[in-house]
């Protein structure tokens, strides 16, 4: 309709023969619901979506452009179970250059992964994590653990689970997030795969 075909011609191309059955009813709801108003609102809808589009294939093409320049450390990412493609990039493209942290517990500290700690005299309290460091990298890696911790038979699947066991779902998910990250950061030192 908006290159301006009639409805006829537009249910005449429809291969269903579900819909030409009820070409008189198409015919009259649409006849009855769209004026050229709402066909303008379709239209300009349709561009947008198009404008938005060409962006996200642009920023596409330039994630790409920049994750070539670490393929090995991509590949080393996604040895590990539960990291595909995705969540390997948006890792490694929160956490930068790795060589910047001395250790993995430093970086898992960085981005908020490892539990407060609240120590007075011979009193030592931990709680929920830190949460401080990039939030985005924090979700990416709670996702991942989800993941890794249905991989059957996988030693990330038994430290979950004995986790687990003992101090519930939640807290062992953020447990097996932040191993899995402080496995990666050995891993991207030694450009060992999992």
């Amino acid at each position: 309709m908006l290159d301006g075909r009639s409805i006829d011609q537009i249910i005449e191309g429809i291969p269903s023969r579900r819909i030409k059955k009820k070409a008189d009813e198409i015919k009259a709801s649409i006849e009855n619901n769209l004026d050229p108003s709402q066909i303008f609102l379709v239209e300009s809808s349709l561009d947008l979506i198009g404008c938005v589009q060409d962006k996200i294939d642009k920023i596409d093409m330039d994630l790409k452009r920049k994750i070539s320049t670490r393929q090995n450390d991509l590949k080393i990412a996604m040895s590990i179970p539960g990291i595909e493609f995705t969540s390997a990039a948006t890792i490694l493209a929160e956490i930068g250059n790795y060589r910047n942290y001395n250790s993995p517990e430093q970086l898992a500290s960085y981005f908020g992964i490892v539990p407060f700690v609240n120590q007075s005299a011979d009193k030592l309290h931990t709680g929920c994590i830190t949460k401080h460091g990039s939030k985005h990298l924090r979700w990416i890696m709670v996702q991942v653990a989800h993941a890794a911790s249905k991989k059957i038979g996988s030693k990330l699947r038994k430290f979950y689970l004995h986790v687990r066991a003992r101090k519930g779902a939640n807290v062992a998910i953020v447990a097996l997030a932040g191993k899995i990250l402080c496995i990666l950061y050995h891993l991207l030192m030694n450009q060992e795969t999992y």
